[in-house]
């Protein structure tokens, strides 16, 4: 599946401009390995797509060549929605969103990360406030 996003736009969306380890490429090979080995083929896709992701940020990092996403539409999308729920959840606390931010994960249904983006983000939260707002976004 083609994704109408543009490598620069994603790097800048996504990966804040920053840039992405070698290395993810071969965290992503591993898990669709994992997922192949386990017979879930619906793993296998999505993981199959982080590794097409992975190897074109890796292509336009060392290129600086734009060129449109290929095969990993539905991943790229997903990272996508799960931005504007970050964006959300930064909102409520009165803070401007960075990518830098969400340097320990994305995954805001993750009670652990949605506390550690907040507190590099300066908002020192416990965590009952941090199961509040993971409930809150929790059917996103």
């Amino acid at each position: 599946m083609a994704v109408q996003r543009k490598a620069s736009e994603v790097y800048r969306d996504i990966l804040g401009g920053k840039a992405q380890r070698w290395t993810s490429i071969f965290s992503e090979l591993y898990e669709f390995i994992e997922a192949a080995a386990k017979l879930d083929f619906n793993e296998m896709r999505l993981e199959g797509q982080q590794v097409l992701y992975a190897i074109q940020m890796q292509l336009y990092q060392a290129g600086n060549i734009d060129f449109y996403l290929q095969g990993c539409g539905e991943v790229v999308e997903g990272f996508y929605n799960r931005r504007e729920v970050w964006l959300d959840i930064f909102k409520e606390y009165s803070v401007t969103f960075k990518n830098e931010y969400l340097e320990h994960g994305s995954n805001y249904k993750r009670i652990h990360k949605i506390k550690k983006a907040l507190e590099l983000a300066g908002v020192n939260i416990t965590t009952k406030q941090a199961i509040a707002t993971y409930l809150k976004h929790l059917d996103k």
